[in-house]
């Protein structure tokens, strides 16, 4: 293997950070009247460049978490960012490797105190992990959890007993079997036939290796032997059955990141698999659901969205504002940014966004990236990008740098000639980082309104000397711009919400937000609740939320700076001691559960055209109730099932005005 050498200490100082440099000087020199203060302006913008550069901190040991992922091979692992005991702050379960899995509790402040043992993890000593995946899988209100298995063991299954503790119980449940045992470095969550549980999504790697050599006998290629993937379906009894070839998922593809996507805006659970050895094997992979029929069709191809490459991690966005999703997959090399066109087919346009990350230092050594998201660092109303990369030994033809350092490349937020284009900042700063980074999860873990950064390494040099550390990047950002965090709770659908999208309007910007429980980056979950930048606007003008299954609900003038939950049935609250603001738009339905007639009782603050129609549990419509033209003021209607359609455990009412649509689920028994 041939290495790379370590980047000098003035090597920053390059073409491309002199390029932002230039590109900042020429747009504030075409702001300054009087031409003697230019060099005053150029002198002050150097020094700007620097500190824009510089504001993540790396805080680990000092916010109490020092770890090193014991890894098996390169590979490495990976976190994930969520609120195990819904105090309102989010805690960090670590994958350990061959080693325990570790979890660092949130004191609320930002600092962290390693509990695994006491609240139950040592159930999983002598499992090998490579990462983690979490989300409430009986709909109590707590985050449960799934280990990604590595080289041979089966994933691990925790429920949250909702007392701090968790029990770990992947026998029970189904998922614990020795047919199940492979290696993997992905999973995620979705509720895949909408019916209000969350289902699981186990995508695998390498079964055997096979390389293809040369008569020198130098690796020229790969033909490696994978497993199958796995879906794993929720039967609501803490039971799950293993459907991948029923839904045509059963991928045999060597994956490495996986996520659940709603990419064609239908209300349900998309798939997008990043394959590995892509050019050789099975390239990246975009399952379509086929929702109300147990299906899902293969639609790489006829989408282009099948890049051949070594995909390690998938980010997603709605980055150019036109309300739909692109998604940018990292590689070992020339990462790529599929763009989703009005005719519903992905174009590459990785190069005219400038986030190629394909060479390091200038050199031919390749960057390998891994772990990835969108991400509005700096609160100004766009995504911006952060790439985890770090070195593995590879193939010469596929020679990667031994110092890879991290990328955070900035959205210039304008769509002008061709379109959104990034600028690299995170050189010269501690987020650049060059060790072995894998694993990569955000969240606002302090609450400060800005979003900070968890990369799990495998092997972090600091003077070539390893060290081995995850690392945690706290933002500090000291701008004025706004911000707005949203967390989802399901009624009819599954609790955390999962498969939601959420349309956000800012004076005249709107964009789109997957509410996908912030899966896709390597081995690790990111946080699920959604962050918004809002420059220098004082609140949200609107929210339209479309839940699993295409309900939607509309909130209007949400003021800035604080979390803001929102529940199926309507209700919008503060998370943050502030006075609730429930919508003025109600429905209820009742008796819940009913045996014979329900009555829908709704109120209009204004006089509105109403449909009122009642679904099965397949979202197959059942009867339209009401589509009239109602005045102000209590209505309520009845509903009496005919004897055909008594046939289901549950219905849902839709109730839909010019303005707003509600629904609410209700039990037959």
């Amino acid at each position: 293997m041939k290495y790379g050498n370590l980047p000098l200490s003035w090597s920053f100082f390059g073409y491309q950070e002199v390029k932002i440099i230039s590109n900042k000087i020429y747009i504030l020199i075409n702001q300054v009247i009087d031409r003697s203060y230019i060099l005053c302006i150029l002198f002050s913008l150097f020094l700007y460049s620097l500190t824009a550069q510089s504001f993540f901190e790396e805080v680990a040991q000092q916010s109490g978490i020092d770890y090193t992922y014991s890894t098996v091979n390169y590979l490495g692992g990976g976190a994930a960012f969520f609120d195990y005991d819904n105090d309102g702050d989010e805690d960090i379960w670590v994958a350990g490797g061959v080693k325990q899995d570790v979890f660092f509790e949130n004191d609320g402040n930002g600092n962290f105190t390693e509990i695994g043992a006491q609240i139950g993890l040592d159930a999983a000593n002598g499992n090998v992990t490579s990462g983690v995946i979490t989300g409430d899988l009986d709909n109590d209100g707590f985050r449960d959890v799934m280990t990604i298995p590595h080289i041979g063991h089966h994933p691990l299954l925790f429920r949250n007993n909702g007392n701090g503790t968790f029990s770990e119980i992947s026998a029970e449940a189904g998922i614990g079997l020795d047919e199940y045992k492979a290696q993997s470095h992905a999973a995620a969550m979705a509720d895949v036939n909408l019916d209000g549980y969350l289902d699981i999504y186990l995508a695998t790697y390498i079964d055997n290796i096979n390389s293809i050599y040369d008569q020198s006998g130098a690796v020229v290629g790969f033909d490696h032997d994978c497993f199958k993937d796995f879906l794993f379906i929720n039967n609501g009894d803490w039971t799950f059955t293993e459907s991948s070839a029923q839904y045509a998922i059963n991928n045999e593809g060597c994956a490495l990141a996986v996520t659940f996507t709603d990419y064609d805006g239908d209300a349900d659970a998309d798939i997008m698999v990043a394959n590995d050895f892509g050019e050789w094997i099975i390239p990246n992979v975009l399952y379509q659901n086929q929702f109300p029929e147990s299906h899902y069709s293969d639609v790489s191809q006829a989408s282009n969205a099948d890049p051949a490459v070594y995909g390690m991690g998938i980010a997603i966005g709605d980055y150019d504002q036109d309300l739909d999703l692109d998604y940018y997959i990292t590689n070992l090399g020339r990462n790529v940014l599929i763009e989703y066109q009005a005719d519903g087919i992905f174009e590459d346009k990785t190069d005219q966004r400038g986030i190629e990350d394909t060479f390091m230092s200038g050199d031919s050594l390749l960057a390998s990236g891994w772990g990835t998201a969108f991400v509005d660092v700096d609160n100004d109303q766009d995504l911006d990008l952060f790439v985890c990369n770090g070195f593995i030994p590879s193939a010469l033809f596929i020679d990667n740098h031994e110092y890879n350092q991290n990328r955070l490349f900035l959205n210039d937020g304008n769509p002008q000639g061709l379109g959104y284009s990034f600028s690299e900042i995170a050189s010269g700063s501690d987020l650049a980082d060059g060790g072995r980074g894998r694993g990569y999860a955000y969240s606002d873990y302090d609450n400060d309104g800005d979003l900070d950064f968890l990369v799990v390494n495998i092997n972090h040099h600091t003077m070539g000397d390893p060290i081995e550390k995850v690392q945690l990047y706290r933002n500090e950002l000291e701008n004025d711009n706004n911000w707005l965090q949203l967390k989802l709770e399901g009624t009819i659908n599954n609790k955390d919400a999962f498969g939601s999208t959420v349309k956000i309007v800012v004076g005249n910007h709107s964009w789109l937000h997957d509410y996908n429980g912030g899966f896709g980056s390597f081995a690790s979950q990111h946080s699920s609740i959604a962050h918004f930048g809002l420059g220098q606007a004082s609140q949200v003008d609107s929210l339209v939320i479309s839940w699993p299954g295409g309900n939607k609900s509309y909130h209007t003038n949400i003021p800035a700076n604080q979390k803001v939950k929102i529940t199926e049935d309507g209700d919008l609250t503060t998370t943050n001691n502030l006075s609730s603001s429930p919508t003025n738009f109600r429905m209820d339905v009742y008796p819940n559960p009913f045996s014979d007639q329900v009555k829908v009782a709704f109120d209009l603050q204004k006089g509105s055209q109403i449909n009122i129609a009642v679904f099965d549990a397949l979202g197959k419509k059942v009867e339209t109730l009401k589509n009239a033209y109602l005045h102000r003021g209590a209505h309520s209607i009845y509903w009496t099932p005919s004897v055909q359609h008594k046939t289901t455990a549950w219905y849902v009412v839709v109730l839909k005005s010019e303005h707003y649509l509600i629904s609410q689920r209700v039990f037959y028994q």
